[in-house]
C-alpha cells in the first residue's frame, strides 16, 4: 500500500518519520500547514491507519520502507 502513494505524500511520511511536527514539515517541504495535514490525512486513509505512528510503523515494515525518490533508509534516521 505504501506503492499507491504520492511522491509528495512520501516526502511528507518520510519527515513524519523522523518524528516532525505538521508545522516542521510544512517549513521543510514550503507548503502550507494545512497542506501537510491534507497529505497526512490523504496517508493515513491509503495505508488504513489510524494514527500517525502506526503509518510510520507500517511503512517501515513494509517490502520498501518510505524509500522516497531514491531515499535510503538510513536518511529516515538523519545521515545522509
Amino acid at each position: 500500500m505504501v506503492n499507491a502513494l504520492t511522491p509528495r505524500e512520501h516526502d511528507v511520511l518520510a519527515e513524519m518519520a523522523k518524528g516532525q511536527s505538521n508545522k516542521r514539515i510544512a517549513r521543510e517541504l514550503a507548503i502550507s500547514e494545512h497542506g501537510v495535514k491534507r497529505l497526512v490525512s490523504s496517508i493515513l486513509a491509503k495505508l488504513q491507519c489510524p494514527t500517525r505512528t502506526l503509518a510510520v510503523a507500517y511503512a517501515i515494515e513494509s517490502a520498501d520502507p518510505v524509500s522516497t525518490h531514491g531515499r535510503h533508509d538510513d536518511q529516515l534516521n538523519g545521515s545522509r
